[in-house]
């Protein structure tokens, strides 16, 4: 089989700004419902990013560099729902680890881990508690071809076409400066961790205090978030 010239696609990527951490409707906050703006923001197939600032420039979680996820969904509105309930369980397990040892700790710590959601719910906590600012960003992007495959933006309900825009993103999102949640790096659930490692130590090595990157099903809840 004889291959052509390597073909140049040009596609235009566009992200706009939907909302910041420090907007009154930021609906990743604890107890703040999603308003009715934000509900249409987030209607329907979408690819986003959340772009997390660092605090300040010797954040040992940022080492100065931005963090960048990028994600797609056919119902973003629904995985917005997704993160806020991660976020509860991962407040709720952090207000129940003040607590002395309780088997129920355990058992809500195994539960977070399964969340496919959780690593950015992590870090969207991290970034609360640490008072640093978060963009959620929507991407917008013009129609284009590959070879016989045309790529439009009314093509976004096919998982395909979504995945194939998204992984798009994610290379151009990279660089440099910016620490890439794609590529696995996990935000630590620093209260739980912290306290896990505390209650191990207090009943003397008994408890497996693994952080949740080391764990079996955290890795396997990477493989389920897009």
């Amino acid at each position: 089989m004889r291959f052509g010239l390597p073909v140049s696609v040009g596609v235009h990527l566009k992200w706009t700004a939907a909302a910041t951490s420090d907007d009154r409707d930021w609906c990743f906050a604890m107890n703040q419902e999603i308003s009715q703006r934000f509900k249409s923001l987030i209607q329907g197939p979408r690819i986003y990013r959340f772009i997390f600032s660092p605090p300040n420039s010797d954040s040992l979680d940022f080492g100065g560099k931005l963090q960048i996820y990028v994600g797609e969904s056919e119902h973003f509105e629904r995985r917005c729902a997704d993160y806020k309930k991660a976020l509860t369980k991962i407040h709720k397990s952090t207000r129940a680890f003040t607590g002395w040892p309780d088997p129920r700790l355990i058992h809500d710590w195994k539960e977070i881990q399964r969340n496919p959601c959780v690593r950015i719910a992590a870090a969207l906590q991290n970034a609360e508690r640490d008072k640093s600012e978060v963009e959620l960003q929507l991407l917008e992007f013009t129609e284009f071809w590959i070879n016989r495959i045309h790529v439009t933006p009314a093509r976004m309900s096919d998982q395909f076409t979504r995945r194939l825009v998204e992984n798009l993103a994610i290379l151009s999102s990279d660089g440099p400066n910016i620490i890439l949640l794609n590529r696995s790096r996990d935000p630590e659930i620093r209260p739980l961790s912290q306290a896990l490692e505390e209650l191990n130590a207090g009943t003397g090595g008994h408890t497996h205090s693994t952080k949740a990157k080391d764990s079996p099903t955290w890795a396997k809840a990477h493989s389920e978030v897009s």
